[in-house]
């Protein structure tokens, strides 16, 4: 039907074609309704043929477009949990932080002002700079084959505080404690200030109750025809 010639008087011819079907007019009439809807319907299921056709060679060419932007497959990750969305709590802005603690940086999704690359996220850093609405963070990242420390600000929204070094500072209290416990009774300096391993657990007598001790086991194999 594109590019069909429809010539009402031999004087004046006209071009018919999809786009200008509805807006045809000539001195005698005007294209029918069952006709527009006709062209209306051909050029769909042309275009559908047309559109699934280059699906097909992309998909067998392997010629897909790719996008890999700054936020390109953060479905998941920049997701909050469950009855967690919204913003930040008052007590995020109120966190004091200081230069050389340990931060775990987790972007919120809520605050797109100051945040930091996908790579970034999740990872545990030094504070080497502390400004009024930004914490400067130390994160180290392998760049072919190499540590190489990187230097980013991100707003105070996406840091919190890093628990990495709890299991450290108890140890450290607790051996200082029995320092002090062991120069106030005049001993000897502990020896064992390491971290040991579990040992076995220590033997013991079971006592069988009243009803004795059973023995399980599987009942014998019986056919049954």
């Amino acid at each position: 039907m594109r590019g069909t010639v429809c010539c009402r008087t031999p004087r004046r011819p006209a071009i018919c074609t999809n786009r200008n079907v509805h807006d045809f007019q000539d001195r005698r009439g005007s294209v029918t309704a069952l006709a527009a809807a006709s062209l209306r319907a051909a050029s769909f299921s042309e275009g559908c043929l047309a559109g699934s056709a280059l699906l097909v060679r992309d998909l067998v060419q392997g010629t897909m477009v790719r996008s890999h932007g700054l936020r390109s497959n953060t479905r998941d990750k920049f997701a909050k949990p469950f009855r967690g969305h919204g913003k930040p709590l008052p007590s995020k802005y109120l966190t004091t932080y200081k230069v050389g603690e340990y931060v775990d940086i987790a972007a919120d999704s809520s605050i797109h002002k100051g945040m930091p690359h996908k790579f970034y996220h999740g990872r545990t850093g030094r504070v080497f700079d502390v400004t009024p609405r930004s914490i400067g963070v130390e994160v180290n990242k392998e760049v072919n084959g190499r540590i190489l420390v990187k230097r980013i600000h991100v707003r105070v929204e996406h840091v919190r505080p890093s628990r990495c070094q709890e299991a450290f500072k108890a140890l450290v209290r607790a051996r200082d404690a029995a320092r002090r416990a062991a120069r106030a009774a005049g001993e000897p300096k502990v020896i064992h200030e390491k971290r040991q391993p579990a040992g076995p657990r220590p033997a013991r007598v079971v006592q069988v109750g009243a009803g004795g001790i059973k023995h399980l086991e599987a009942k014998p194999y019986e056919f049954i025809c």
